[in-house]
């Protein structure tokens, strides 16, 4: 029995119980004398919920010619006596249960009756809900936690509303986390009483973790431009001012390291421990000293068709030019440690090696002689790219000449009047890798050709996260220049790999929710891609009533009565059947406007149809009768 009906039979019961005390008050049966006029007895028993058992302590109503009640005994039974003639009707009531029939119409005349039975069953619970908002620095995606009566998690949506459904009469506490955040208040206890809970609502603040910072100094030998690093807690750099200030901000307590680090100097304390524990640290001093520092020549000579005025380019650990003498003899002074690398240049000469890498450690050092010739322009340089791409791809030559072409449709290319020298070869098309990367030709008095070089294509990957009311076993659908599909993992990500450059369409689909965006096109182009998506749970509502009939023993539930549901706008229509009480239900129903039709044959209905509103909560009795 649902809290309507409840309210409805002990309203009736109480009205049956003053009336009878009015009677009473007022002399009862107008002074006519009992005696003279026969009474009779109505009796009957109710049974259990459970086959073969009977229910005690129900209480029974008498309406209609006499107001009175009773209450069944242990095995069940009932009954009222001193009863006139005329028409009666039984009616019986308890919490939590419905019975069979709803009530009986007795007519007694000259005689005792008996066998009003009723048959008890356990009443439907009802359900309710609690909801709320979260205000403040942050609104969406906010854990919200349910516990006591039942348990349960949910997460806000862009609004900061969470909603918590199908809940049972009793105590609850709800309480909201996120990482960062605080909540006031922290949590809030809820008593659920036969109705739905609103309100519960939360105010959220950032939590600002206090941070600190480390100053200090560098004085002496130097103070501008000198490295700073930090280490422990947190890994930093920063570099000294004009004045040797520098400073290290929005530092957690905890343990650190300050160095000091410039070429050519050395610095005590070389390091320093640092402590910060609730407070600013002032005092890392270094003072600088200058190292002596040593230089070094480099040395070498250019022989061969042409010794003079050759230009030599040095590059590496310093940046110095200088042109050889009649000799072809060139030097480099005051060198420091390091690696280097020379190049000599004269137009109309090649030179071989094209450069020469050297290393100063603590010495002068000469570099192997470069031979330089006349540069003849009459060798070419050949070959072919095959594998996933041929056509079209760019050849770069590097080196003693720059050029470049691009490969027909048989991947074939040549480079023609190139003159002795050394040559670097580099294919390149966008969403191709090559193997090799790239090839060293020597052209030394004759033609070359270059072993094949193999393409292969470029893929990617396309991956996202799904984030808000449900995050695993969403089906993600990938279609355009491919089509796949995945599902997201516990932690709401998705994956799609091995693509190759195009447009892509991703499209998360789980009944019961929906997306923003619904869809979304990625170009990938050259690299990695991402799609993120939220969701948010749909709420649904149901429509429930009941079918009675109207004739003889009215107010029966009608059962199999057909109830038809057309959504205003929509075309497809739902059906479901009454039960054998009359009761029907239909759920998963969004907000907005319907028509319920019964049918049964031939049946009339009233009223025929009925248009209803679902407007953000249930809708319940919606009820038809039939003759």
């Amino acid at each position: 029995m649902n809290n309507h009906n409840s309210f409805q039979l002990v309203y009736q019961f109480v009205s049956v119980i003053l009336i009878s005390i009015l009677i009473v008050a007022c002399g009862g049966g107008g002074g006519e004398d009992p005696a003279a006029t026969p009474t009779y007895m109505i009796s009957g028993m109710i049974s259990g919920a459970i086959s073969g058992s009977t229910l005690e302590g129900v209480t029974v109503t008498l309406g209609d010619a006499a107001l009175s009640s009773s209450t069944t005994d242990a095995t069940g039974k009932y009954s009222f006596s001193k009863l006139a003639n005329g028409n009666y009707t039984v009616t019986p009531i308890k919490d939590g249960f419905t019975f069979e029939p709803n009530s009986v119409a007795v007519n007694v005349s000259g005689a005792n009756v008996s066998g009003p039975n009723f048959k008890a069953k356990t009443s439907v619970t009802l359900t309710h809900s609690i909801s709320g908002v979260v205000t403040g620095s942050v609104k969406k995606d906010v854990l919200v936690t349910l516990g006591g009566a039942a348990n349960s998690t949910t997460f806000t949506n862009v609004n900061g509303e969470y909603h918590f459904s199908s809940l049972v009469d009793g105590a609850y506490t709800v309480s909201p986390t996120l990482t960062g955040h605080s909540f006031s208040p922290i949590s809030q206890a809820v008593m659920i009483n036969a109705a739905n809970v609103i309100s519960i609502d939360f105010v959220s603040t950032v939590f600002v973790v206090p941070t600190y910072t480390i100053t200090g100094a560098v004085s002496g030998a130097t103070q501008a431009g000198v490295t700073i690093n930090l280490t422990g807690g947190a890994t930093k750099n920063t570099v000294t001012d004009a004045n040797g200030n520098f400073s290290f901000t929005g530092l957690a307590n905890g343990n650190y390291t300050v160095s000091p680090i410039k070429t050519g100097y050395s610095f005590n304390p070389s390091n320093l421990a640092v402590s910060i524990n609730g407070s600013n640290f002032n005092g890392p001093f270094f003072t600088a000293t200058a190292n002596a520092v040593q230089t070094y020549n480099l040395t070498g000579t250019v022989t061969g068709a042409m010794t003079q005025n050759v230009l030599v380019t040095l590059s590496g650990a310093g940046n110095a030019t200088t042109t050889t003498n009649a000799s072809g003899n060139y030097s480099f002074t005051g060198l420091s440690n390091g690696l280097y690398t020379a190049t000599p240049s004269l137009s109309g000469y090649a030179f071989s090696p094209s450069s020469a890498q050297v290393t100063v450690s603590g010495a002068n050092t000469t570099i192997n002689n470069f031979i330089s010739s006349v540069i003849s322009n009459n060798f070419t340089v050949s070959g072919a790219v095959d594998g996933a791409i041929k056509q079209g791809v760019t050849l770069n030559l590097t080196g003693t000449a720059t050029k470049s072409t691009t490969t027909g449709n048989n991947g074939k290319y040549s480079f023609d009047n190139l003159a002795n020298g050394s040559y670097t070869l580099t294919p390149v098309k966008t969403g191709y890798s090559f193997n090799p990367p790239s090839s060293v030709i020597t052209v030394n008095g004759g033609n070359n050709t270059v072993p094949d070089f193999i393409s292969t294509a470029i893929t990617f990957t396309l991956s996202g996260t799904l984030t808000g009311s449900v995050l695993q076993n969403v089906l993600i659908t990938l279609s355009g220049d491919s089509n796949a599909t995945t599902t997201t993992n516990s932690s709401g990500k998705y994956i799609f790999s091995g693509l190759a450059n195009g447009n892509y369409l991703t499209t998360p689909t789980l009944t019961g929710y929906t997306f923003n965006p619904a869809s979304k096109l990625t170009n990938i182009n050259n690299g990695n891609a991402t799609a993120d998506f939220v969701s948010t749970q749909i709420i649904t509502y149901f429509i429930s009533g009941k079918v009675t009939n109207t004739g003889m023993g009215g107010g029966q539930g009608v059962q199999n009565v057909t109830i038809n549901l057309v959504k205003t706008g929509a075309t497809n229509l739902r059906t479901v059947t009454t039960n054998q009480s009359g009761n029907y239900s239909i759920d998963l129903l969004d907000n907005g406007d319907y028509t319920l039709t019964p049918s049964n044959g031939s049946a009339t209905f009233s009223p025929p149809n009925l248009a209803v509103k679902v407007n953000g909560s249930n809708v319940i009795n919606v009820n038809f009768t039939t003759p």
